[in-house]
């Protein structure tokens, strides 16, 4: 079962905003044959990434092992959950103690 494996970032500005938008594109280039990068959605402070993926836990590793975000701390928070469901288990940071979309 496909679960929805979720890249929160901070957004303040329209380069931020850019910058996401262009990982969205490198994400869809690493992540495996079976994982699915599923669109974004934005507010004014935070854009999300949303990933489908059987093993979002080794589709995280695949990307925290690229480096992608290396480079920069727009990166935030990372959960997975069931689609459709309100409970989550986090990925990163493991302190994360809220989460909201």
């Amino acid at each position: 079962m496909k679960q929805q494996l979720i890249l929160q970032f901070q957004s303040n500005s329209i380069e931020d905003y850019d910058a996401v938008i262009e990982y969205e594109y490198k994400l869809i280039e690493l992540l495996e044959p079976d994982d699915e990068v599923d669109g974004h959605d934005v507010d004014g402070k935070k854009m999300n990434i949303f990933i489908l993926s059987h093993n979002p836990t080794a589709a995280f590793e695949n990307i925290r092992s690229s480096k992608l975000f290396e480079s920069n701390n727009l990166l935030s928070k990372v959960i997975h959950r069931l689609i459709g469901s309100d409970n989550h288990h986090v990925l990163w940071p493991s302190n994360l103690e809220d989460f909201e979309i």
